[in-house]
């Protein structure tokens, strides 16, 4: 009997239990535990590398959800805030940027540029909250952003040992 093709592909993201393992013991490491495994529990990583490629992942994810949510909220705001919203999106692009950067120099292996691209997001995601100088539309999404940050960096310094 063969399976159906989707049987198959659901079977493949399912994280084995070694991955699942992997995944607990590493996020116990960082210090937002329970985003790590929330942001990271489907990943089906062999080793604690390719578990730091998948947190950069899951950073990228989140780092599109602010942009899109930037976007949106620059259609219903006062003029002054549209513009600290500007700078936002700005900033987020420029993260954006970082991550890709730490994102490859993960994949060569450049710790030291992997902690750089990846402290420089944080930094820019921080600049667009301290933009708004009280209530911020952004907090609760630059939080997260920064916290998977976080622990990003915290796997990819695991992966380097």
């Amino acid at each position: 009997m063969s399976l159906p093709i989707f049987f198959f592909f659901v079977l493949l993201a399912v994280p084995t239990h070694q991955a699942s393992e992997l995944i607990t013991q590493t996020c116990d490491k960082t210090s937002y535990k329970d985003l790590c495994n929330s942001a990271l529990g489907s990943a089906n990583a062999a080793d604690v590398h390719s578990l730091a490629k998948s947190a950069l992942e899951a950073t990228t994810l989140q780092g599109g959800a602010v942009t899109k949510k930037i976007a949106e909220l620059m259609m219903s705001k006062a003029a002054d805030v549209v513009q600290k919203l500007t700078d936002c999106s700005e900033r987020y692009n420029v993260a954006m940027d970082k991550i890709k950067f730490a994102t490859a120099a993960l994949e060569a292996k450049v710790f030291s540029d992997v902690n750089v691209g990846i402290t420089t997001a944080m930094t820019e995601t921080q600049s667009c909250e301290d933009g708004f100088k009280g209530a911020s539309p952004m907090t609760a999404d630059n939080t997260k952003f920064s916290q998977l940050c976080s622990i990003s960096l915290s796997i990819a310094e695991l992966a380097k040992n």
